[in-house]
């Protein structure tokens, strides 16, 4: 609705001249201008009040009157023509608490010159803003956007650092959010509970619009926590829609005591950057450029999306949790492990809190996660926490997740570097014709030199597939194909205990005319590198041995098989799905020629995957799919980019966390194997040096491994490769170590990953032992062992 002329007298009322701005004004210009819109905003008038008293007077006029108004705070709005603005610039103070670690600032700030204001008042300290210093403060805590830190470093964060916020009522009065969950839960939603009714509050009925809208709302002062050494990174570009409510302040936090690895990154704003770039001093922008609003929220915030559909019921009330950079916390160690009765998921989760409370200082106010039993303002800062508290609020309780080698699950921080590639940064990464080609290529690519800088190798020579049985199939037949058309080099040399992609590809080229040899491998499942020596022939094209196996988790000496085969002037190929991410590798060292990659394994997304085809010397190939030429003419296909982003991002993580996160999995490793062996009649398959210690198999004996398996219905476990998991045929691969069938059938295959949490550890032992226990009296065999026969002396008839 447009400002009818005697509006214009009844704002006069309330409003002196200076703080009333018409078209017609010198001073319009500058105060409708911005640099991050694509259009140019003409509102019909622009008011900005400079006193409280005011702002009330003016927000309740405008809510009466149903005038289109948006309200604008230190940085940028978009109003359109019918639009009135209402302007917060003249609200620009600033107070520093450094006792209390907060910082009052006024909404009239950007948040470029609330960092310069903190820098100078202390040194080391900062609030955590967007990648743009000209945002005002209002697009920090509400609403979508990149973080500066969000790139390079992974740090972002989510509105749940909103702890309360004072309001104005469309009736002018003024309450705390927190008074009133309904409203809190809505401001906290980050755009995911933007375009819900809520329930009359005091005769206003709260209308929040959709996040389209090029509106925002704040009032006067921001109350935030800041935080030392860069900890966090907070993310937004805007705030409420269609002005129905005008925020005062805003309690939010900022924390992050345990990011111990991020205290040296020390990051500012820029003052003399350009607006057009917004570039910091020390680094430039990571991504594509991107000045759309709400093109990442983060993970956590997706699954809220769904939970009021799902418990409408229940008064929402948001988690007061930082969907931020992954940091562990230690878990509490109980004296023993809960009973399946009373310990899941929001268990396991609030276990995990407790110890963080207490290092923060922040304490619990007896709030709780809707339809869980999570404290909300314990405040858990890992990303194990994220993601265990969208799974409960999304799906309810879940077993315990013990099955990393089958697949990961996706990091946060992945998901929402994919998301802005599968809404506003849609365009084909071949098309080199136009803007959205190229933003999407230099996305590609950059995600191609951190898969690159994981293995130490030159992102020229990665090449993106589907993921690693693609990879493996392109190298193995690939470089057998290339060699065979000659007929002087049809050998291929692998192991008995490859993956079954490998062993299928060796097999599909011996029905072509190939010879394979298939090495045996120790009682540790370590091949004999004297076998293998013995073994290369002058017309061996290829070896392929994997690096630590999917199934018992050994790691072959792949830096001696790289030596020896260069010597022998023979390519090497090796399958590193299981090792990229989790122990250091570096392909010139290890003289490896072909190594594949499997994104889904490195906590990123399913369905990409990269092979690695050295340059120098070149490794000729010949293509398994042809087409467009794309991938540098290896393998055809338009490449999709959310999916290319996804595992480089989750390669970056890895390559930064790898250290931090091999230590913590080796001290829960030893945890769980400790306890397993502890029982008897448990073995462990694999050699116990030479392994990684994400994967645990262990033999029970005189336990079936499928009805253990069933048995233990609360925790995902497998019992060998989720490949050929359909099979009841005992593993190939522990019976190429010498087990027996017995003994194959009674494995099962522990993994532990970067979400894994000791209680859940302790949990996992406590009902191995008990369900083990179970079945084993229920065994005729086992009686027998107890009463001291060898089974090795017992004639057994056939009927």
């Amino acid at each position: 609705m447009a400002l009818p002329s005697e509006g214009r007298t009844t704002i006069r009322s309330f409003l002196t001249d200076e703080e009333i701005i018409e078209p017609t004004s010198d001073r319009y210009a500058s105060a409708t201008d911005f640099w991050t819109a694509y259009k140019n905003p003409k509102p019909q008038l622009v008011l900005r009040p400079k006193s409280l008293p005011a702002l009330q007077k003016t927000v309740q006029y405008l809510c009466a009157s149903d005038l289109d108004f948006s309200v604008r705070s230190g940085g940028n709005n978009t109003s359109g023509a019918k639009h009135v603005q209402l302007s917060m610039s003249a609200f620009d103070s600033f107070e520093f608490d450094q006792d209390s670690e907060t910082v009052t600032i006024g909404a009239g700030q950007t948040w470029g010159e609330v960092d310069r204001k903190v820098e100078e008042a202390a040194p080391g300290y900062t609030v955590l803003s967007t990648r743009v210093p000209f945002v005002g403060v209002a697009g920090s805590l509400l609403l979508g956007g990149m973080s500066w830190f969000s790139g390079e470093h992974g740090l972002c964060s989510d509105p749940h650092n909103l702890l309360d916020a004072h309001v104005v009522l469309p009736d002018g009065r003024m309450l705390w959010a927190s008074t009133e969950p309904d409203l809190l839960w809505a401001l906290r939603g980050g755009g995911g509970n933007f375009g819900a009714s809520l329930r009359s509050l005091a005769g206003n009925t709260i209308m929040l619009s959709s996040p389209l809208v090029d509106t925002s709302s704040i009032g006067p002062d921001f109350v935030v926590r800041i935080a030392k050494f860069y900890e966090q990174a907070v993310e937004a570009n805007k705030a409420l829609g269609s002005g129905t409510l005008v925020v005062l302040e805003v309690l939010g936090k900022i924390f992050g005591p345990n990011y111990e690895r991020l205290r040296h990154i020390k990051t500012k704003y820029d003052p003399k950057a350009s607006p057009q770039t917004g570039q910091l001093n020390n680094h430039a922008a990571s991504l594509p450029s991107i000045t759309m609003s709400n093109l990442a929220p983060s993970a956590f915030r997706q699954a809220l999306r769904a939970y009021p559909r799902r418990c409408a019921s229940i008064r929402p009330a948001a988690p007061r949790t930082a969907a931020a950079r992954r940091c562990y916390t230690s878990e509490s160690k109980p004296a023993r492990a809960q009973s399946s009765v009373d310990l899941d998921v929001d268990v396991a989760i609030k276990t995990g809190q407790r110890p963080f409370a207490e290092q923060t200082g922040i304490r619990p106010h007896n709030v709780t996660v809707p339809g869980t039993a999570v404290d909300s303002d314990a405040m858990m800062g890992p990303s194990t926490g994220i993601l265990k508290q969208a799974t409960v609020l999304d799906q309810g309780n879940r077993p315990i997740y013990l099955d990393m080698q089958a697949t990961t699950p996706t990091d946060p921080r992945v998901l929402d570097a994919m998301l802005p590639f599968l809404t506003g940064l849609y365009g084909n990464p071949h098309s080199r014709t136009h803007a959205y080609g190229w933003e999407t290529e230099k996305a590609t690519e950059q995600a191609r030199e951190h898969v690159a800088k994981l293995i130490g190798a030159d992102p020229k020579e990665i090449i993106f597939t589907s993921g690693a049985t693609e990879s493996n199939n392109m190298s193995i037949k690939g470089v057998a194909k290339f060699f065979g058309r000659s007929g002087k080099k049809k050998h291929i040399i692998t192991s008995q205990t490859e993956h079954k992609c490998v062993l299928d590809s060796c097999r599909h080229l011996q029905d072509e005319g190939f010879e394979v040899t298939y090495l045996p491998v120790q009682s540790n499942g370590l091949i004999d590198l004297k076998d293998l020596e013995a073994a290369i022939r002058p017309e061996t094209a290829l070896v392929s041995i994997m690096t630590v196996n999917n199934e018992i988790g050994v790691i072959q000496p792949v830096k001696e098989i790289g030596t020896l085969c260069r010597s022998k002037r023979v390519f090497f190929h090796t399958d590193a799905a299981q090792a990229v991410g989790k122990i250091p590798i570096d392909v010139n060292e290890w003289n490896v020629d072909l190594l594949s990659i499997s994104g889904h394994k490195i906590y990123g997304p399913k369905g990409i995957g990269a092979c690695y085809v050295r340059r120098r010397p070149r490794v000729r190939i010949d293509p398994i799919i042809t087409g467009g030429g794309q991938e540098r003419g290896l393998r055809s296909g338009t490449l999709a980019p959310h999916l290319a982003v996804g595992i480089g991002e989750a390669c970056r993580i890895a390559k930064e966390e790898m250290e931090y996160d091999a230590k913590r999995i080796k001290a829960l490793s030893k945890r769980l194997l400790d306890g397993l062996l502890s029982m008897e009649h448990t073995s462990l398959n694999g050699d116990p040096e030479k392994h990684y210690p994400g994967c645990v198999n262990v033999s029970f004996a005189y336990v079936e491994g499928e009805s253990l398996l069933m048995a233990l219905k609360d925790i995902a476990l497998s019992s060998g490769s989720a490949c050929t998991s359909a099979s009841l045929e005992p593993s190939y691969v522990l019976r190429a170590l010498g087990n027996s069938d017995e003994s194959a059938h009674s494995s099962i295959r522990f993994g532990i990953g970067r979400f894994t949490t000791e209680s859940e550890i302790d949990y996992v032992l406590k009902a191995v032992r008990e369900r083990v226990s179970f079945l084993r009296e229920l065994s005729p065999l086992w009686e027998l062992v107890q009463e001291g026969v060898d089974l090795n002396t017992i004639e057994w008839s056939q009927h």
